[in-house]
């Protein structure tokens, strides 16, 4: 038996990702967190092109991005400015992590997460849990949670942002370019994404 390619070599992420049915699947939750918690910005590039070079993969932002004509919304502004998460869910929002789907749903600022991806559909069946993405839903999930604490509880992106959780501009700069004598102006921008996962 072959093992999975990647490129000319064996894929770094063959243990812990897979792609099936349009899903990206994690082998675990904690397989998750070690990524975003530990994994550099090249690991998250190349765990991105792994993805997306899977046969029919198609992303959210590539769903989002391909419906823009039709008026900006919560969820078009945030897929614009992510590379990252929105590259790893498929075109309705939803991950493996573990044993749990996640729906994340930018426009209702909610979480879904279910056993069963196809329980997913139905957002009011009784198997479904629903988070709000302002919650630490992992954590919560660990903890034994199958809700939002409570309403408005906040959490750790809501304690990092405040809750707005929007752009804004981190300064202004006017860099001289050494070889002429023009002003090159310079505006840093910061951006946090409530997804909560």
């Amino acid at each position: 038996m072959s093992l999975p390619r990647w490129g000319d070599e064996i894929s770094p992420f063959q243990d812990v990702v897979t792609v099936a049915n349009n899903t990206v699947s994690f082998k675990s939750i904690q397989a998750y967190r070690n990524l975003i918690d530990n994994g550099t910005d090249e690991t998250r590039a190349e765990l991105v092109k792994f993805v997306n070079d899977v046969n029919g993969f198609r992303s959210l932002k590539e769903q989002v991005t391909a419906e823009a004509a039709s008026g900006k919304t919560k969820e078009q502004e945030i897929v614009a400015d992510d590379d990252f998460l929105t590259l790893l869910l498929n075109q309705n929002g939803v991950i493996r992590l573990g044993e749990y789907y996640f729906k994340v749903d930018f426009n209702n600022e909610k979480v879904l997460v279910a056993r069963e991806q196809g329980d997913l559909l139905n957002s009011q069946s009784k198997s479904v849990m629903s988070f709000s993405t302002s919650d630490d839903v992992l954590t919560l999930l660990e903890a034994g949670y199958t809700s939002s604490p409570e309403e408005n509880s906040g959490g750790r992106t809501e304690f990092l942002c405040g809750g707005g959780c929007a752009s804004y501009d981190l300064g202004t700069d006017y860099l001289q370019d050494p070889n002429q004598r023009l002003w090159n102006k310079i505006t840093t921008r910061q951006r946090y994404v409530k997804a909560g996962i």
